[in-house]
């Protein structure tokens, strides 16, 4: 998945104020735009956001939200990046690397020019923690193999090395 900037402008969303006047994270907005880069991101995939409340823009302040793509779940960390007056910018990515293991069935088949049965579990994205790996299963005819994924996305597989992630170049939403 990749980084993603969101913007938010208090006039245009009715951002909700906490005690003192500080400016509050319209959360929904966050969600909305959340969804829509996971759209835009993969295409066909459905998805829901969920982020908490009452979060005040602070520079440097962050909080994670809840994402669903295809009903698997992924976290979201945002960070507000920028704050004037009553004027916000936040950032978001995913709190871990997001591989998609259907591109991952993908790549491999392409790699093998032949049909070839890949399993990486139940779910078609999931987040691998930092240090950590997620194991698939490729089968082809007779021969059983275990293909391993990296918190990076990356797998190497009849001696080539892949990437399955989502580059996490900046991808900038617009604010309401």
């Amino acid at each position: 998945m990749r980084v993603a900037a969101l913007s938010a402008a208090a006039a245009a969303t009715g951002l909700l104020l906490a005690g003192c006047g500080n400016v509050t994270v319209d959360h929904r907005q966050v969600e909305q735009q959340l969804v829509g880069l996971v759209a835009n991101q993969e295409p066909g995939a459905s998805a829901t956001a969920s982020c908490p409340s009452g979060i005040v823009a602070r520079r440097g302040a962050s909080f994670r939200c809840s994402v669903r793509i295809d009903n698997d779940p992924v976290e979201y960390t945002v960070t507000v990046t920028t704050v004037n007056g009553s004027h916000y910018e936040t950032a978001a990515a995913p709190s871990a690397a997001v591989v998609d293991t259907s591109q991952v069935a993908v790549a491999v088949r392409q790699q093998l020019g032949a049909p070839a049965t890949v399993s990486c579990g139940r779910a078609r994205f999931v987040q691998v923690p930092a240090g950590a790996t997620l194991s698939c299963q490729v089968t082809v005819g007779s021969r059983h193999e275990t293909l391993v994924v990296d918190d990076q996305g990356r797998f190497t597989f009849g001696g080539a090395t892949r990437t399955t992630t989502t580059p996490s170049s900046p991808a900038t939403l617009p604010g309401d």
